[in-house]
């Protein structure tokens, strides 16, 4: 990437921190410290960071999904040790270690490891935020093998009907789970967001400042009561839920050298 000295230090250190949050909670799961399952988003960390330093402001709310410690983090590195401790199932954590990697929640967050589900859920804290008039968006994150679900074209449908300050994010990384997402997916997905009447962005974490230029834009346009869909091209470099990646290490290497942050 070119041209990096334009780009924030905090955007680097918020990616790092994700990133090395990620990799310890890798390890703490191997030592048997961490019980269910862990979904990393590495590769995908400026997607969050770039939200937090560009689209986030106090009072909005953000609505992730089961690869959220990287919008969590982001947008909330001050809770690092609460974060930690709910993932290792201490009491004193964010949710008294309950909800763990996938179901986080604390004022202005929430997650859910059903991808998609939370749509509709977004669209109401939307209408919320909407009623009080305190500017604030819901910036909703799904990732592209979610779109076989109906309920997001709904929630499509109903922030159009009532013009929500929704910001629909939809990280797209070419691959549901370990199914290569151009087997099951054909067309634009920007296009079923117009057929809504959603305004529409593109960009890719690769090529970041023009990635932060339309966030920026995106975000903006959503607190005017316009409901967004962005969709962002990015990787994710390890497997969906610790090891079961079914692309060749090839690929992967190829994917490694391609991305922005290392």
């Amino acid at each position: 990437m070119k041209n990096t000295f334009s780009i924030p230090e905090t955007l680097w250190s918020t990616a790092l921190l994700v990133r090395s949050a990620e990799q310890h909670l890798l390890k703490l799961f191997e030592q048997g410290k961490i019980n269910g399952t862990i979904h990393t988003c590495i590769g995908q960390e400026l997607v969050g960071a770039t939200i937090a330093e560009y689209a986030y402001s106090k009072g909005d709310f953000i609505v992730s999904n089961h690869r959220g410690h990287g919008h969590f983090l982001s947008c909330f590195p001050n809770l690092l040790s609460e974060f930690f401790a709910e993932l290792t199932s201490k009491q004193s954590a964010i949710c008294g270690g309950h909800g763990g990697s996938q179901h986080l929640y604390i004022d202005g967050f929430l997650s859910n490891g059903i991808l998609g589900s939370t749509a509709p859920i977004a669209c109401g804290i939307a209408y919320a935020k909407k009623q009080k008039k305190h500017n604030n968006i819901v910036t909703l994150f799904l990732g592209d093998g979610a779109f076989g679900e109906g309920v997001i074209y709904e929630a499509m449908n109903l922030a159009q009907v009532y013009k929500l300050p929704l910001y629909i994010i939809c990280e797209s990384n070419n691959i549901s789970q370990s199914t290569v997402t151009s087997t099951v997916q054909t067309g634009s997905l920007t296009r079923r967001a117009e057929g809504f009447g959603l305004a529409t962005f593109e960009s890719s974490t690769n090529e970041l400042e023009m990635h932060i230029e339309t966030t920026k834009e995106a975000a903006s346009l959503a607190r005017t009561n316009t409901p967004v869909f962005h969709l962002i091209h990015t990787q994710r470099l390890h497997s969906h839920s610790k090891g079961d990646d079914t692309r060749s290490e090839k690929e992967l290497k190829a994917l490694w050298r391609k991305e922005s942050f290392k």
